[in-house]
């Protein structure tokens, strides 16, 4: 089967990662300096300066390629600051598409260790989506929330190949 016989089908994906900082730094950390900490591999435009999320409803999460240029990724469809962001997009066949998402980060004070929050991002995908785009999506989240996001909430640490993007801003 081609990836453009594939029948329609859903795929949940979930992420959780813990981050040893409160519940408020994380969320602005996600939704504030994204494009600090967004690793620049992962926009699609060359030379994106930015990644940015507005954090309100019908905002966007999207690549800044500048001159009003970019990709909008979703559309902020739920919020409930600081512990809920909902976002609503789609993906074109170039992404694994045609198929529609929902992404959803929730954070939450972690039970047994003060001063630690869990992120738990769930990732449903309804449409044409491969094994491959799964797994691509899956790995893409981990690597951006667990190896780029948590080191950068927990220490300002940056990714590699990322100066202050929102010096550009």
């Amino acid at each position: 089967m081609t990836e453009q016989e594939l029948p329609l089908s859903v795929r949940n994906i979930l992420v959780e990662v813990l981050i040893e900082a409160p519940l408020e730094h994380v969320w602005r950390t996600m939704v504030v300096e994204t494009p600090e900490w967004w690793h620049p591999d992962f926009c699609s435009g060359p030379g994106a300066e930015a990644f940015r999320i507005e954090p309100k409803l019908g905002g966007w999460m999207y690549e800044d390629w500048g001159d009003g240029e970019g990709l909008i990724w979703g559309t902020v469809g739920g919020l409930r600051a600081p512990t809920f962001l909902q976002v609503l997009g789609d993906s074109s066949k170039e992404w694994g598409g045609p198929n529609r998402n929902v992404m959803t980060w929730t954070l939450e004070q972690h039970e047994e260790q003060e001063g630690t929050t869990r992120l738990r991002l769930e990732h449903s995908i309804f449409g044409h989506i491969s094994k491959k785009t799964e797994e691509q999506t899956r790995e893409g989240w981990l690597t951006i929330f667990r190896d780029t996001f948590k080191p950068y909430a927990e220490t300002g640490a940056k990714p590699a190949g990322r100066t202050s993007a929102s010096a550009k801003a």
